[in-house]
């Protein structure tokens, strides 16, 4: 039993772990460790696939599941293989819905369907030919994890709007300002992070999330205590517990250290 037993923490990439460099700095790495190896559980929360966390590789290390894909699917510690899954089943009506968009905006530039191991990047032309080639087929394959869609001029309003237009079948989020995800309405940070707490072997008592974008904002919410970094998005920092250094200034860092000060919850 350590200090942190019972923590799992759960932290976005892009603009929250890694700082300007676009590494994961000497700070947050020795706090990580500091908190792991006294007990808490410490993982990735990320729109990107599980095979991107081994760039930080040997100076970061999960010790537990990891949220993918914008939180469609959980991948084991160590093998990466998918625990759970929460795909968009129909691949048909998909691509029938991102017509529509992209005949809805002009800035509509490809997407890049997603699925556990691998990803098709469809060019907003090819998007509109018939589905008969190879590829089509793969896409066809198996069911579609998430889609990155690749748009000028995008606007929040616009994102939020999706959510309404499609009567819910997906979830619509951001989280860089050149386009959106859509995923499965079932999916999200936020859902996997409390499967996450009852699939990873030890009793948690506590969950933390940081986070800095659109797509953070339902983990941060449902987490025990949700941290925003102070580049975070105002839609972020308006739903987080509390509000962490900029990520070019060891944000992970400081929240560990400030996990002593945190109110004790039902342990």
């Amino acid at each position: 039993m350590g200090i942190y037993t019972g923590y799992l923490f759960c932290s976005d990439i892009d603009g929250t772990i890694i700082g300007r460099d676009g590494n994961i700095s000497k700070e947050n790495c020795e706090a990580i460790r500091f908190f792991q190896e006294n007990g808490g559980l410490f993982t990735l929360s990320t729109g990107r696939g599980y095979d991107h966390s081994k760039y930080f590789l040997p100076d970061f290390r999960s010790n537990t599941h990891s949220i993918c894909l914008n939180g469609s699917e959980i991948c084991e510690y160590g093998t990466g293989r998918p625990l759970v899954s929460v795909p968009i089943c129909d691949t048909d009506r998909l691509i029938t819905d991102l017509r529509i968009i992209a005949l809805d905006n002009k800035g509509f530039e490809e997407v890049y369907f997603k699925y556990h191991d691998e990803e098709i990047c469809v060019g907003r032309d090819e998007l509109f030919l018939p589905f008969d080639d190879s590829r089509t087929v793969s896409l066809r394959s198996k069911p579609v994890n998430c889609c990155t869609v690749v748009c000028e001029g995008l606007t929040k309003e616009y994102v939020k709007r999706q959510n309404v237009l499609f009567g819910g079948r997906y979830s619509f989020t951001r989280s860089w300002e050149g386009g959106f995800e859509m995923c499965s309405n079932a999916s999200g940070k936020g859902r996997m992070l409390r499967i996450l707490r009852t699939i990873c072997g030890i009793p948690i008592h506590t969950t933390i999330a940081a986070g800095d974008y659109d797509n953070d904002v339902q983990m941060i919410e449902m987490a025990d205590f949700g941290f925003a970094v102070e580049n975070a998005e105002i839609e972020v920092k308006n739903a987080a517990y509390s509000i962490a250094p900029h990520h070019g200034d060891n944000a992970i860092a400081a929240i560990i250290s400030k996990l002593k000060d945190l109110p004790v919850l039902n342990r």
